[in-house]
């Protein structure tokens, strides 16, 4: 699919066409990532990251208006890229499907990020972090990964 858009003819069309490709192919490398990681055929590159320091740029990196308190100078083993990655995404569902403000929280090797929205209904919260679970039954069935 990647390929097959590079060859079209430019056009508004062609764009819409290219960014949902890259949004998809965005989405089978997580899932082939995630997959790797569970059957042990990939590792995670940890190393000492400053959570502060990531925190702050994972934050900035965002472009939302989200206030970020760390406490002292946490330092953990850990991959930097992963993590970022998912306090980016922590932040966004924050906007998407919570309400503002965002907030990041850093006290040693605890991260939490808080919106002000409605929270989890209880049938959703005992479920558990099942992965790619939909919350809500407007959205339909599948895998979450929209």
């Amino acid at each position: 699919m990647v390929t097959s858009a590079s060859l079209l003819s430019e056009s508004e069309p062609t764009d819409l066409v290219r960014d949902r490709v890259r949004v998809q192919r965005a989405l089978v490398d997580d899932l082939l990532e995630i997959s790797r990681l569970d059957t042990g055929t990939e590792r995670a590159d940890t190393q000492p990251v400053p959570l502060g320091e990531l925190a702050e740029e994972s934050v900035r990196r965002t472009g939302l208006d989200t206030q970020l308190t760390v406490t002292g100078r946490p330092v953990a083993q850990t991959d930097p890229r992963r993590f970022d990655r998912i306090i980016t995404d922590l932040i966004v569902n924050a906007y998407r499907h919570g309400k503002p403000p965002a907030e990041v929280t850093v006290a040693g090797t605890t991260f939490v990020v808080r919106d002000h929205g409605p929270g989890f209904p209880p049938d959703l919260l005992d479920q558990e972090g099942q992965r790619f679970r939909i919350g809500s039954a407007e959205r339909g069935y599948g895998h979450g990964l929209d």
